[in-house]
């Protein structure tokens, strides 16, 4: 089973993935920015590494957020 940051239900308003990222980025106290690729990353870890995001669609309009490994 894959493991998620966050999951969300989009409710197909004005919202986008990044503002539900954002949203929980903030309720967590999780520093974060876009880079300037216009790309949103954030130090999820707490060690000062910034990591972009990626999200599926898990069932219906529930979403799963994680951490895009870079290589």
């Amino acid at each position: 089973m894959k493991k998620y940051l966050l999951t969300f239900k989009w409710m197909h308003d004005n919202k986008c993935v990044n503002d539900y990222i954002i949203e929980w980025l903030k309720q967590n106290n999780i520093k974060f920015y876009y880079n300037k690729y216009n790309s949103l990353v954030a130090d999820v870890y707490g060690i000062n590494l910034y990591l972009k995001f990626d999200y599926e669609k898990i069932n219906g309009d529930i979403y799963g957020v994680f951490v895009k490994a870079e290589v």
